[in-house]
């Protein structure tokens, strides 16, 4: 049936049309489609399926695959080496199995783990590598009882990242150790040397070997996106990550902030980070300061935020995006973004300044405003 089909359809549209589109056109076009109208188009079209599996495989998101699904594409990946070298962008689940919050093993496990292992070092052009959690509904201590994709899958590969992105909360950080070791971790970064942008939504134990040292860990790295908690003092974790991003020539910084129940804290923790972050301050254009679970007040939260901004804008006067997402009431984050501008204005206009769901666009020397 599906023979008869595409015989069909290709034969209606080769006496219609006597050119082939330029390649370049055919490219943008697919860009648009939607990665089940790709395989529909490899299925049923000569014409378009080198450029459409090409497309396909550029892109692969399996963190939210079944294993028999990460298992096929891995025998796929690991039998076809032009289909390998296709591959850009991967995505991958934390957890190998589909019995979250089962305490007997899943017998996939065992199966996907050996397949990714050759179906990795088949991936010489991979460019960008994320580790994500399927979804947050999963996020208790149930569901972290699967197997984990540990480090050793990933070392001694051909393939140098650009990004790497893994992580999504804190309470993975009870488990993440256990495979990610810190010294595996830090060999595994100082393989991918190349790396440019690092996003990780956990409170990582990163401590590289003596021989090493900071110097070998993410050398090119420009763009970092990470989760830091609030204690009284910085965690020996948090110095450890927050020493790396300084030592680089940063130019955009994202930092998810977990607040406790004490302001006072949050300021002392606040004012430490912004000083251990100094550093960055003549590379550093943009950055973005995120509030998780934000405790809703009235004058102490504002005051404190307040206090906050004004630490921001005196570390890092040169930036031309900044980002504030406190996630308060529309007063709180009017009034604070207004506090922001004059002190940041005083210092250096800023290009953009996002607050939440307002914006202000400065200009130097201009009054010209935009909320």
């Amino acid at each position: 049936m599906l023979s008869s089909y595409r015989a069909q359809h290709e034969g209606r549209y080769r006496d219609t049309y006597s050119l082939d589109l330029p390649v370049e056109i055919t490219q943008d076009i697919l860009l648009w489609l939607s990665k089940d109208d790709l395989l529909r188009i490899c299925m049923v079209s000569h014409a378009f399926r080198d450029q459409a599996t090409r497309l396909l495989f550029y892109d692969v998101e399996l963190h939210k695959s079944q294993s028999k699904q990460v298992s096929l594409w891995c025998q796929l990946i690991t039998n076809r080496v032009h289909l390998a070298q296709t591959v850009k962008h991967l995505s991958l689940p934390l957890i190998l199995g589909d019995n979250l919050g089962d305490l007997e093993h899943d017998p996939m496990v065992d199966e996907v783990r050996s397949m990714l292992y050759p179906a990795l070092r088949a991936l010489s052009n991979l460019k960008s590598l994320a580790i994500m959690e399927r979804s947050r509904i999963h996020a208790d201590r149930r569901s972290m009882m699967g197997i984990h994709i540990d480090a050793d899958l990933f070392l001694g590969c051909s393939f140098r990242l650009k990004s790497f992105r893994y992580g999504g909360f804190a309470l993975w950080r009870i488990v993440f150790d256990q495979y990610w070791t810190s010294a595996a971790l830090a060999t595994f970064l100082c393989e991918q040397d190349q790396i440019q942008e690092w996003q990780t939504g956990l409170d990582i134990n990163i401590d590289p070997a003596e021989d090493t040292g900071n110097e070998a860990l993410l050398a090119n790295l420009s763009i970092v996106s990470t989760t830091i908690g609030t204690p009284l003092i910085l965690n020996l974790r948090t110095r450890r990550v927050l020493r790396v991003i300084a030592s680089r020539k940063i130019a955009q910084i994202r930092l998810d902030v977990v607040q406790d129940s004490m302001y006072s804290s949050t300021w002392q923790y606040m004012t430490d980070a912004m000083s251990m972050l100094a550093p960055c301050v003549q590379s550093l254009s943009h950055f973005h300061l995120h509030f998780e679970r934000p405790e809703i007040g009235s004058s102490p939260l504002q005051a404190t935020h307040t206090a906050i901004l004004g630490k921001i804008a005196q570390a890092f006067p040169k930036l031309k995006v900044f980002r504030y997402s406190p996630d308060l009431s529309s007063d709180v984050c009017f009034t604070a973004l207004i506090v922001y501008a004059m002190l940041i204005s005083s210092l250096r206009p800023a290009k953009i300044l996002r607050f939440g769901q307002f914006f202000c666009t400065q200009f130097p020397n201009s009054n010209t405003s935009k909320h």
